[in-house]
């Protein structure tokens, strides 16, 4: 199973040296919930690590109404992809929560990226690991059901939305508007497959909580419906 948690983390694969003279060059910041880092259009100033809190991404459809994309935690590395081919903006970055950012200008990063051949390496891990991961989303998208694209996408938020007790997942702020909005679906059609699967006895609801019974089996039975979980399962 996929795990951007970890593989948008670019500053970590790199060797101690490298990841002090990134540090360096960069800085932290803090801002409140509600505040943009940057918004779609924008020529890209910077690139970030998620100290801590959460931050959302966000598209806008034509008659302008906002889609989640993705939610990016404590760790992770965002808005690269304008910096490396200089385009603006394609979505916007909102924190979720009062947050702590590392930036790293676009100027020091490239001025890195040139003296480092570590960092060109670990760009093209993350390249390599983003576009399988599109891969699988397409696949998803063309090949499964909306009910099982939604038990995958449980899957994938237990690492940054739950915690595990014993066999049990417990998935915390995970609401219908939230599942539907990644994945593109309407909140009624979420909500019809999550009562499915709450009748099934696989999982069960509570107030903003999805608790998933049997997790390894769980995972396991949905994490096997195309070719290349067997490649991707961890």
């Amino acid at each position: 199973m996929h795990d951007l948690g970890t593989s948008n983390n670019w500053i970590s694969q790199l060797p101690e040296a490298v990841q002090a003279k990134v540090m360096a060059k960069g800085s932290r910041l803090n801002l409140p919930r509600g505040k943009a880092i940057y918004s779609v259009g924008e020529q890209a100033e910077a690139t970030y690590q998620l100290l801590s809190g959460e931050v959302q991404i966000f598209a806008f459809d034509s008659e302008g109404s906002e889609v989640m994309i993705t939610a990016i935690q404590a760790n992770e590395c965002f808005g690269l992809m304008s910096i490396m081919d200089g385009l603006p903006r394609s979505n916007t970055a909102v924190a979720a929560t009062d947050i702590e950012l590392f930036r790293l200008g676009a100027g020091d990063f490239r001025g890195l990226l040139r003296e480092e051949g570590e960092i060109a390496r670990s760009m093209c891990t993350l390249l390599g690991r983003r576009t399988r991961y599109l891969m699988t989303m397409l696949n998803e998208i063309t090949l499964l059901n909306l009910q099982q694209r939604i038990a995958r996408l449980l899957c994938r938020l237990v690492s940054s939305r739950g915690s595990i007790e014993g066999e049990t997942a417990v998935l915390a702020e995970v609401t219908h508007e939230l599942i539907a909005s990644v994945l593109g679906s309407s909140r009624q059609s979420v909500g019809r497959e999550i009562r499915s699967l709450e009748r099934s006895g696989m999982i069960s609801l509570h107030y903003r909580k999805i608790i998933i019974h049997d997790y390894p089996r769980f995972r396991a039975l949905y994490y096997s419906l195309l070719t290349e979980d067997a490649q991707t399962e961890t």
